[in-house]
C-alpha cells in the first residue's frame, strides 16, 4: 500500500536550522562586503587592502553558509518533490546549486585579488589580472548570480503554492494585507513578509532584489534577537526596533500553523511609533487568522 508522502512539517528539525544558519551567515557576509566595498567592485579604490579584514571573513562566513543552504535546499527537495513535478522540483535545486557556485566562484576571486593586491600593492591596479578579476567577480555576483536567485525564489514559490506548503492565503492574501498597511499607516515606506530563513513571501517592494535582501536581512536580525533574549533569560522577542535619524524599522514575529513568519517594516521619519507598533501588531495577527481559516 502507498503511504502519502510526508508534509513539509515533517521536516528535519536540522532543515529548518540550516536554513537559519545560512541566513545569519550569508546576511552578515553581504553586510560585511557592503560595509567595505561602498561604490562598486570595478571601481579602483582602496577597498583591496582590506584593513579590517571584513572581506576575508565574509568570504569564509560565505563557505559555511553554503553548506548550511546545500542541506537545506536538498531536504526540502526532497519533502516536496515526493508531492510535486520532478520538473520544478529539479529546476529548483540545479538553480540553488548554481546561485551557490557563482556565489562560491566569485568569492574565490576576491580572495585571489586580496593576495594579489597585497603582494603587489598598487601597480595591481595597472594590471590586465585586476581587470579580468575585478570584472569576472562583479559580473557573476550582479548578473549570474542574481538571476538564479531568482530562478530559484520563482521556483520555491511555485512549489510551495502549489503544494499547499506556504497556505495560498499567505501566498495570494498577505500581499493585499501589507498594501493595506502601507497605505493606512503614515510614513511606511514598505512592508515585507518573510519565512524564518529569509525567504521572501509577499512584499511591496517594486524590487525583488531589494525585497529579497531585506528578506535575508530580517531573518538573520530576528534569529539574532532571539538568541540574545533566550541568553538574558526572557524568552522569545515580541519585536526588534531600529530607529535612525531618517526613521524606523520594525521587525515581527508572526506564528502560523506552517511555522514562523517575519514581518517588516520601513517608515520615513513622520511615522509615530505607537501606530505603526498598532499596526504592524494587526497585520500580523490578521496574516495568522488567515492561516488559520486555511
Amino acid at each position: 500500500m502507498n503511504e502519502d508522502p510526508p508534509s513539509l512539517s515533517a521536516v528535519p528539525r536540522a532543515a529548518a536550522v540550516a536554513g537559519v544558519a545560512f541566513a545569519l551567515l550569508f546576511g552578515a557576509a553581504l553586510l560585511m562586503v557592503r560595509l567595505s566595498i561602498p561604490g562598486s567592485i570595478v571601481e579602483r579604490g582602496g577597498w583591496l587592502a582590506d584593513p579590517a579584514g571584513n572581506l576575508r571573513l565574509a568570504t569564509h562566513l560565505l563557505a559555511w553558509g553554503g553548506i548550511a543552504f546545500l542541506w537545506f535546499i536538498g531536504v526540502v527537495r526532497t519533502h516536496i518533490g515526493a508531492r510535486e513535478d520532478r520538473f520544478l522540483a529539479s529546476v529548483y535545486f540545479g538553480s540553488g546549486v548554481l546561485f551557490l557556485a557563482m556565489c562560491f566562484v566569485a568569492a574565490a576571486g576576491t580572495q585571489a585579488l586580496l593576495a594579489a593586491h597585497a603582494q603587489y600593492g598598487e601597480r595591481f591596479f595597472d594590471s590586465g589580472t585586476y581587470t579580468f578579476g575585478s570584472r569576472l567577480t562583479y559580473e557573476l555576483t550582479n548578473t549570474y548570480a542574481l538571476r538564479m536567485a531568482g530562478v530559484f525564489m520563482f521556483s520555491l514559490a511555485t512549489l510551495c503554492h502549489r503544494t499547499g506548503a506556504m497556505p495560498r492565503a499567505i501566498v495570494w492574501g498577505t500581499w493585499l494585507l501589507l498594501a493595506e498597511l502601507q497605505r493606512g499607516t503614515p510614513g511606511v515606506l514598505s512592508a515585507t513578509l518573510a519565512s524564518a530563513d529569509g525567504l521572501t513571501v509577499a512584499s511591496t517592494l517594486s524590487n525583488n532584489h531589494e525585497a529579497d535582501k531585506l528578506s535575508a536581512m530580517s531573518g538573520s536580525l530576528s534569529a539574532l534577537a532571539g538568541a540574545m533574549t533566550r541568553e538574558a533569560g526572557h524568552g522569545v522577542p515580541e519585536r526588534l526596533i531600529l530607529e535612525s535619524s531618517t526613521g524606523h524599522s520594525v521587525t515581527m514575529g508572526v506564528s502560523t500553523a506552517s511555522g514562523d513568519l517575519v514581518l517588516t517594516v520601513v517608515t520615513n521619519q513622520s511615522s509615530l511609533l505607537g501606530k505603526l507598533l498598532w499596526s504592524c501588531r494587526s497585520t500580523a495577527d490578521l496574516v495568522t487568522a488567515a492561516c488559520r481559516a486555511q
